[in-house]
């Protein structure tokens, strides 16, 4: 992803989230680990907010993870 990818994507996000159509249902501090083949490769060096949403708009939950200004969903 591309600076310019990164802000359009972290400007998408912050609409989302003050758009009203989420509920927040829970948050947890985590590693964010993803799967590359059959390693696990660690994605953030910290642990980070998970947020977990429900969007009632389209009524399904949602999860937002934010490591710095680095999303990921």
């Amino acid at each position: 992803m591309n600076i310019v990818d990164a802000k359009q994507v972290r400007q998408e996000i912050d609409e989302l989230l003050t758009s009203g159509r989420l509920e927040r249902l829970e948050t947890v501090s985590a590693h964010v680990f993803q799967m590359f083949g059959r390693e696990w490769k660690e994605m953030t060096n910290q642990n980070i907010l998970v947020h977990l949403f429900h969007d009632t708009l389209d009524d399904v939950n949602k999860i937002l993870a934010r490591d710095h200004w680095k999303g990921f969903s």
